[in-house]
């Protein structure tokens, strides 16, 4: 997907896809909120695990200091490798990014087979 250049959009559901039922739900929201350029880490990121035949998580952590998160309007993405596999952790709150850090159709809804 990454090779012939897909969209933001179809990453994500790439991810939803991946995820359990109940996970898929919160993947999509949480994920919706993010940039292009953090999409395509985490796809980068899978890459890397499928490369390696390692099996890729993505967990959601929330801030050790939630408001000092909200106030500096942080994101973190942490990649973590090792033999057994690739661990990506993200830490946000929803709807408190830096403005340039936000999605360029911030309201835009993801369909699924729509």
């Amino acid at each position: 997907m990454l090779a012939r250049g897909a969209s933001r959009d179809e990453l994500l559901e790439m991810f939803v896809r991946h995820a359990s039922p109940e996970q898929g739900a919160v993947a999509r929201a949480e994920l919706a909120e993010l940039p292009e350029s953090t999409i395509m880490m985490i796809a980068q990121a899978w890459v890397l695990a499928e490369t390696a035949g390692k099996p890729l998580s993505l967990t959601s952590v929330p801030p050790a200091r939630p408001l000092e998160a909200a106030r500096n309007r942080r994101v973190d993405l942490g990649i973590s490798v090792d033999e057994t596999g690739v661990r990506l952790t993200l830490s946000h709150i929803p709807g408190r990014h830096a403005t340039w850090y936000r999605p360029a159709v911030r309201d835009e809804a993801i369909t699924v087979g729509g």
